[in-house]
């Protein structure tokens, strides 16, 4: 067909398109006569469409996915306590649109601090501290650094992609009261898989107590006593311990009680030293606290967890102490040391789990056990409390001296021979 024929129909077709096209606006008309602006016009449909159809599908997903919306505001932060090293840092992943006062609520959660320290109480700091500086944490100042308010939002500090493998926030504690840093629990060690696990211990001679029972009152009585009335105006930073213990052997128990125990109630209460003197004794107990560097107060033996570990839960030392042999030994030999320098109180540890021992003569009180995360009482607090008391009354008369029966009175417990105040002389050793 040339394109000057016509065929059946074709006017009909013809007016029914042009009634069409005149019902279309101006602009369309104008586009349909010029081909750039036709294209021009139905890209800038076709994107519109585009970003109606995009925006719907994300409000469908955040409907059916509420999370994702909220994802785009989590931020995660790398925080530490000052004073610590690198390797005690931890995130904390929190939406950037909250109060920095959440914040503060989260990271107190995360930490281990006493209960009376609260959220307010903490301080944050912003930095941008590499992850292997450790140099830099030495010695931070804080002068230079912003200091996070609660009532602004994180997202006015951190408004932006953070570094990877930086430090984000320092936190810094509140100086201490004492009974707050003693509430402070030291960290649990561990025990490599290729360490000795013999239940052995050492072979002891010697009269036993004539009872073993158990001290009931003990817990109750430390958590009674506040070491804030004994020194109100002295502040302490946050005790800094030690956490990569791997024990092999018994030595390294020593080691952490040393590091974890020891040394921190020397620094908290120096009148008491705690620590690895020789005393006056067949043998030599692990460790032993001295008050002014003179009076002996109190011994401490150190013990394998494996040594101690076939006490059942709920089964007390005093009782086992009838039916096992080897807790007989363990018990015999703290009860030597003890007996040989008259001493009140002595304490049996593992590090995990303590027992702490008052000897009245012949008989001796044992508490439950105390194990490491104890809040109710603590643990620094528990051996601070027996040193006081010791060194309030440390004296308890050799089992193997008669009491006195005074005119009148009741048994004395006292002996004529003064006690010793300081000896580093020692028999031969048993360990």
């Amino acid at each position: 067909m040339s394109a000057t024929e016509t065929y059946s129909g074709q006017d009909v077709l013809a007016s029914y398109l042009r009634e069409r096209r005149g019902a279309r606006s101006a602009l369309l008309v104008k586009s349909e006569r010029d081909g750039d602006g036709l294209r021009t016009y139905w890209k800038g449909v076709i994107e519109e469409r585009r970003k109606v159809k995009r925006k719907s599908d994300d409000e469908e997903k955040e409907n059916f996915y509420p999370s994702s919306k909220r994802s785009r505001s989590i931020i995660s932060l790398v925080c530490l306590v000052k004073g610590n090293t690198i390797a005690n840092a931890f995130p904390i992943d929190i939406d950037r649109n909250q109060l920095v006062g959440h914040l503060k609520q989260v990271i107190r959660e995360e930490i281990d601090i006493p209960e009376n320290v609260k959220a307010k109480d903490l301080r944050l700091w912003k930095v941008e501290i590499p992850d292997d500086h450790d140099d830099q944490l030495r010695n931070l100042p804080l002068q230079d650094k912003d200091e996070l308010l609660a009532t602004k939002k994180i997202s006015r500090y951190f408004p932006f992609t953070l570094p990877e493998e930086h430090i984000n926030i320092i936190i810094k504690l509140p100086l201490l009261s004492m009974e707050e840093a003693l509430s402070y629990p030291p960290p649990y060690i561990k025990y490599s898989p290729y360490g000795t696990t013999s239940k052995s211990t050492t072979r002891v001679g010697g009269t036993p107590p004539k009872k073993v029972m158990l001290w009931e009152d003990f817990f109750e009585s430390v958590n009674k006593y506040s070491f804030d009335e004994l020194d109100q105006e002295q502040k302490f930073k946050e005790p800094i311990f030690i956490d990569d213990f791997i024990v092999t052997e018994e030595e390294v128990v020593r080691q952490a009680i040393n590091v974890n125990i020891c040394l921190i109630l020397n620094r908290l209460i120096p009148v008491f030293k705690f620590s690895m003197r020789k005393v006056h004794s067949t043998g030599k107990p692990d460790f032993c606290c001295h008050y002014l560097d003179k009076l002996l107060t109190l011994v401490i033996e150190a013990k394998r967890v494996h040594i101690l570990e076939s006490i059942e839960d709920g089964q007390t030392l005093p009782d086992f102490y009838k039916t096992n042999a080897k807790i007989r030994a363990v018990v015999q030999q703290l009860y030597n040391y003890m007996s040989e320098n008259q001493l009140q109180f002595g304490v049996l540890s593992t590090y995990d789990r303590h027992w702490f021992v008052k000897r009245d003569y012949q008989d001796v009180y044992i508490s439950e056990s105390l194990p490491l995360d104890s809040k109710s009482p603590p643990v620094l607090k528990s051996y601070a409390y027996i040193a006081l008391q010791e060194k309030e009354s440390p004296y308890s008369l050799h089992p193997n001296r008669v009491r006195v029966q005074t005119e009148g009175a009741q048994q004395s417990r006292y002996d004529l021979r003064p006690r010793r105040l300081h000896n580093n002389s020692s028999s031969s050793s048993n360990t």
